[in-house]
């Protein structure tokens, strides 16, 4: 059912922007905004008439070639799905902010009203935005449109497969929680623990649904755990003839002249092929 509680854009518009110039110390900043917006304001309840409506838009501005343009999306919805629903944004480069409202901003009876003055808020805030994603990606020295919603994570992934390769080693992608070593991962089955029933842990992942979810959060992981993975055998005191061992591995100028005098005992564990990479982190 169509039921039309939008307030006037326009005096939504001028309230926020002059708490914003109130507000702000930088009167450059608000200058960049105009002091009126035209606002055309439809109410629909179909999908596909919405993306229809605004394919219209932006085919419009497209058509009186304007110049350069960036579009800044912020939506809930996946940003594939978005570009499925709406193809023409195939034509302009897409930086997602990854700004989401609060999950109750809507539960109200006149959620039509907090959503237009949040979308406001949104557009004034979107300038300190994409300064700072300018700025990170300056840092990370990657393309903005590629930082996601965890840039901290995505920055330590980002450094560490660097100093990876730096010291030559082979980056490797894997769609499984597990290392993609040759196979071998899968040969690890030991004391048949593959095959127990047991609880596991899966991260979730925000967004938006349907149905009803729970979320449980796990913070301050210790990573020194990680990084001191090396010195478990020797606090538990497990001698090393009966632990698994990290195999030597030959180098280049070994595996080109044939020289096998360097014979190491296998490595099983998954954890001890990839103690070389861990040792770089």
């Amino acid at each position: 059912v169509k039921t039309n509680q939008m307030p006037s854009m326009s005096a939504v518009y001028n309230s926020e922007r002059s708490s914003v110039l109130h507000e702000s110390e930088d009167n450059r900043f608000i200058g960049a905004f105009p002091e009126e917006l035209q606002f055309d304001v439809r109410i629909e309840t179909n999908q596909m008439l919405i993306n229809r409506h605004l394919q219209a838009a932006l085919k419009n501005y497209k058509d009186e070639k304007k110049g350069a343009t960036v579009l800044i999306l912020q939506s809930p919805m996946e940003q594939s799905k978005i570009l499925a629903d709406m193809p023409i944004l195939g034509d302009f480069p897409v930086i997602n902010s990854h700004v989401q409202d609060v999950d109750n901003l809507f539960s109200t009876l006149e959620w039509q009203k907090a959503g237009a003055r949040s979308m406001v808020k949104h557009y004034f805030k979107i300038e300190h935005i994409l300064n700072l994603m300018i700025d990170q990606a300056s840092f990370f020295k990657c393309p903005i449109g590629n930082i996601p919603a965890d840039a901290t994570l995505f920055a330590a992934d980002l450094f560490y497969a660097r100093h990876l390769q730096k010291h030559n080693f082979v980056l490797w992608c894997s769609p499984t929680e597990r290392p993609d070593l040759g196979g071998s991962e899968n040969d690890d089955n030991r004391l048949l623990t593959d095959f127990e029933e047991s609880t596991s842990c899966t991260t979730n992942k925000p967004g938006t649904y349907s149905s009803v979810s729970i979320e449980l959060g796990i913070e301050s992981l210790a990573v020194n755990t990680l990084l001191q993975a090396p010195r478990v055998h020797d606090v538990d005191g497990t001698a090393s003839f009966v632990a698994f061992h990290t195999a030597q591995k030959a180098t280049l100028q070994e595996i080109a002249t044939e020289d096998n005098t360097n014979v190491a005992i296998p490595s099983y564990d998954e954890a001890v092929l990839c103690s070389s990479a861990f040792k770089i982190l």
